[in-house]
């Protein structure tokens, strides 16, 4: 598992990973994705995927500077 301190890339290369997996199992409906510390930089990530839809997201200790994504 790769490691990077101070850097955006490794929970990059979880939702590429997570994005591969979800679609070859035909999970691009989603009712419910939930992250909690560098798996809410993950969950909204995938959120930001055109593939896929998510109708709700749980995110705990999510950073507010990725929200940017969704309102800048």
């Amino acid at each position: 598992m790769e490691q990077i301190l101070g850097s955006f890339k490794a929970p990059n290369k979880r939702a590429e990973t997570l994005a591969g997996w979800l679609t070859t199992q035909g999970w691009i409906d989603l009712k419910l994705v939930f992250g909690a510390s560098i798996g809410a930089v993950v969950a909204m990530q995938l959120i930001a995927m055109p593939t896929f839809k998510v109708h709700t997201a749980v995110l705990e200790g999510a950073p507010s500077i990725p929200m940017l994504l969704f309102y800048g």
